[in-house]
């Protein structure tokens, strides 16, 4: 079925398309004819006026097909319509039967050679749609494989991140734990030294005065030799 002539004019110069182009909102434009809009104004379309992508606008091959393979069938239908004219008007004399026969044989041929054209024309274009489908279905396909093996590459990176930063953590949790552990064995040491040093002063206390006074340098000296203790606010 053949589509009206009206549906294969560019809206722009009111002509059949030449060189269409098919935006993103699905109406199509002689590339030349949306060029100048677009120099003139924004980037939109010219009949619905939703914004246009940035990129250049992909050809509407099937369009274009058709558009050309009708240009071509009005081309050879002026050719056939010139040649009866030139033939009728060059004499108005009857022709033998046999030349009115052949002479409508050769109009009858050369419309069959058009319209046979034409159905090539046509058989061509269905088979570049049936491509045409395939290649976007194929595109889309290996798109979205790409997709996703990207985002399995970026989680098996994050996981390993993750794995990486836990086991930090968790050696950092042990390393502080053990500093802790020494701090506090040094800390019980340093509580036993300092109760035996003072249950000795109090024992020494008790001393007769001439004991206490035979112990004291010793006792004493025992007493400054402890340290202050740890300091376990310390940072870890």
């Amino acid at each position: 079925m053949s589509l009206p002539e009206e549906d294969l004019t560019c809206p722009v110069c009111c002509d059949i398309f030449s060189d269409p182009v098919l935006l993103s909102c699905s109406h199509s434009f002689c590339r030349t004819c949306l060029k100048r809009c677009w120099d003139t104004g924004m980037r939109e379309c010219p009949v619905c006026r939703k914004k246009a992508s940035k990129t250049c606008p992909p050809s509407n091959l099937a369009l274009k097909n058709v558009c050309e393979a009708v240009v071509e069938a009005k081309r050879k239908s002026i050719v056939v319509e010139d040649l009866t004219s030139s033939k009728l008007h060059k004499t108005h004399d009857c022709s033998p039967i046999e030349e009115a026969v052949l002479d409508c044989k050769d109009e009858l041929a050369i419309s069959l050679k058009s319209l046979q054209d034409k159905l090539e024309e046509l058989k061509r274009i269905h088979r570049t749609s049936a491509e045409l489908f395939t290649y976007i279905k194929n595109q889309s396909t290996d798109t979205q494989k790409v997709i996703k093996s990207q985002f399995e590459e970026l989680h098996r990176i994050l996981s390993q991140e993750e794995s990486a930063r836990l086991m930090a953590v968790k050696k950092e949790e042990q390393e502080k734990i053990a500093r802790m552990k020494d701090k506090t064995k040094e800390l019980s040491a340093e509580v036993l030294c300092l109760a035996e040093t003072i249950a000795l002063i109090q024992n020494e206390l008790k001393e007769e005065d001439m004991v206490l006074l035979k112990n004291f340098r010793d006792t004493n000296d025992r007493s400054k030799s402890i340290p202050l203790g740890s300091d376990m606010s310390a940072p870890l």
